[in-house]
């Protein structure tokens, strides 16, 4: 997914998009945390953000959800 998309559709931040998309393109929390070069915790708080801003009950849901078009 776009991340400019999910800022466009769903009003995420830059950086909980950047995470979101990751996430949902099957990167682990971990690698994410590496890749983007911040805490696991920050991870965790943006992706727990990017549920909460679009609604998605868990990554699950939120990776259909982001990939869904």
């Amino acid at each position: 997914p776009d991340p400019a998309r999910l800022v466009a559709l769903y009003g995420l931040t830059p950086a909980e998009a950047a995470v979101a998309a990751a996430l949902a393109g099957g990167a682990t929390a971990a690698a994410v945390a590496a890749s983007r070069r911040v805490g696991l915790e920050t991870v965790r708080s943006q992706a727990r953000a990017a549920l909460e801003k679009t609604g998605a009950a868990n990554l699950r849901a939120l990776a259909r959800l982001l990939n869904a078009g």
